[in-house]
């Protein structure tokens, strides 16, 4: 069974950025299915137009490594609901995505955006770096 993980854009541009980090490596993982949702692959074209990312390899990723969880609730309503787990409420739809897709984790390098503690307590979900959550996944090879 796979892990499922959602991945905040910041993670997914780190991956087409470089293969040799943390975020390449746990998207490539086979244990884990990394996973956007709808509004995340809006926000992670705008950041890959602005970097000169070829769009082939953002494509690619989606449709070789990425699930993709469709959240169908407009951004206000996301904002009202998930606004009190972040710090930006732009970034509300990251928790509204987990919460969709039923993530066991996020996976960001941004975690002081984020209310940890209130999200592992409400939603079950452990908010945390694609470094910590690669040494889980290694870590469960053990068990």
């Amino acid at each position: 069974m796979r892990v499922r993980v959602f991945t905040d854009s910041d993670v997914v541009i780190s991956s087409l950025i470089s293969d040799a980090g943390a975020a390449y490596a746990l998207i490539h993982d086979s244990k884990a299915e990394p996973t956007v949702s709808n509004y995340s692959i809006t926000e992670i074209r705008q950041v890959n137009d602005r970097l000169n990312i070829p769009s082939s390899s953002f494509n690619a990723l989606i449709h070789n490594f990425l699930s993709v969880t469709q959240i169908d609730i407009d951004l206000h309503t996301i904002k009202n609901k998930y606004g009190h787990y972040v710090k930006d409420k732009d970034d509300s739809h990251i928790i509204a995505g987990a919460v969709r897709s039923h993530a066991q984790f996020v996976a960001t390098y941004n975690l002081k955006d984020y209310n940890i503690e209130l999200i592992r307590r409400d939603a079950g979900i452990i908010t945390t770096t694609p470094g910590n959550i690669l040494q889980y996944l290694r870590s469960i090879d053990l068990i």
